[in-house]
């Protein structure tokens, strides 16, 4: 597999390639005290996220800075991303 250290253009890559690199950018790293990717995320999904891009509607940079510049997206229903929604559950124990 290629490394790439931009995202694929919407004129040059067809939907499974930007699908492809949204899961492997936003993908868990297992480290949540240096990663902050949850944070971001706020319990979506990256494919939720990105999916403007996805579908070859949005450049993937202007929903990154969107983000970045608002700090929420969409509809964002009051989580706060304070915790690493993706690490429940990955110890065997039940919650609560």
């Amino acid at each position: 597999m290629k490394l790439r250290m931009n995202p694929p253009s919407i004129a040059s890559s067809t939907r499974q390639e930007r699908l492809n690199y949204v899961l492997n950018e936003w993908k868990c790293l297992h480290n949540c005290e240096l990663c902050g990717k949850c944070h971001v995320l706020k319990g979506r999904n990256e494919t939720q996220l990105y999916a403007d891009y996805i579908e070859g509607k949005r450049p993937y940079m202007e929903i990154t800075l969107e983000i970045r510049n608002t700090g929420r997206w969409g509809t964002d229903k009051g989580r706060t991303g304070t915790s690493c929604d993706r690490m429940d559950g990955m110890d065997g124990k039940a919650d609560g």
